[in-house]
């Protein structure tokens, strides 16, 4: 594994000492920590919180965490993170694009809408309730890659971290 740079440093002290516990580990691939800070950067994490594995494969990490509130049983909860180079050749995260909006673009795709205006109502309404289904799939899928753009990446970014160096990483 590759030796953190400082400003990967900062990122792990920031996310351990926001979380009230030291999640963060000194040694973190910054992939890792940039993961970690997806899923966890937004809020304290509650005691009974602990890594109990990081796997990186190829562009994807896998971050798992035991966690046990209060008296109950400890359960694993597992994170994802994708990364994908950018024209520079360095990592930052892959916006994956949810399979229902691909859907929804190739029902739209075959909807001529001036026909289906002229249709009875009763053939009419399906494809009026399925269009707008799909415009709340849409709005959905820009909030989240929104809230993805402005509350990780363009925080990462402007500290520096983001886009992570080849050399500086064990992503392939």
């Amino acid at each position: 594994m590759k030796r953190m740079t400082p400003a990967w440093a900062i990122l792990a002290a920031l996310v351990a000492g926001y979380s009230g516990c030291g999640i963060a580990q000194e040694y973190d691939d910054p992939a890792v920590a940039a993961c970690q800070y997806q899923h966890l950067g937004a809020g304290p994490l509650p005691a009974g919180w602990a890594r109990t594995r990081t796997t990186i494969s190829g562009t994807d990490v896998e971050l798992a965490y035991s966690v046990s509130v209060l008296n109950t049983r400890p359960t694993e909860k597992v994170m994802h993170c994708t990364f994908e180079k950018n024209a520079q050749g360095k990592f930052t995260f892959a916006i994956t694009k949810d399979p229902k909006v691909t859907e929804c673009q190739a029902f739209m795709d075959k909807v001529d809408a001036d026909a289906a205006a002229s249709l009875p109502p009763a053939e009419k309404q399906p494809i009026m309730d399925r269009m707008q289904e799909c415009i709340s799939i849409f709005e959905a899928s820009l909030k989240s890659t929104t809230n993805m753009l402005t509350d990780v990446i363009m925080r990462l970014t402007m500290a520096g971290l983001l886009p992570i160096d080849p050399s500086n990483t064990d992503l392939r």
